[in-house]
């Protein structure tokens, strides 16, 4: 009889660490989506960023190039040029 008992106990054990190392696996696998997430949520954040500075840059860009056929008008005028 004890030793059945004992038997039983140490499967029981055997169990109880395979759920163990189960639970471990899972919690490394949640903190690991966790941060996936993240990384997910910061790279859509850049490409919309992005969108936007691109399209920051050519208004600029158009901006820039108004100015500069503005500033040549006026030289023609001034007789700078």
């Amino acid at each position: 009889m004890e030793e059945k008992a004992t038997k039983v106990l140490v499967e029981h054990g055997e169990r109880l660490a395979n759920i163990e190392r189960k639970l471990d696996a899972t919690l490394r696998r949640d903190e690991y989506l966790a941060g996936y997430d993240q990384m997910m949520s910061i790279l859509r954040r850049l490409d919309q960023e992005r969108i936007f500075t691109v399209e920051w840059v050519r208004r600029i860009e158009e901006e820039v190039e108004r100015h500069t056929k503005e500033l040549a008008e006026v030289k023609q005028q001034l007789k700078i040029a």
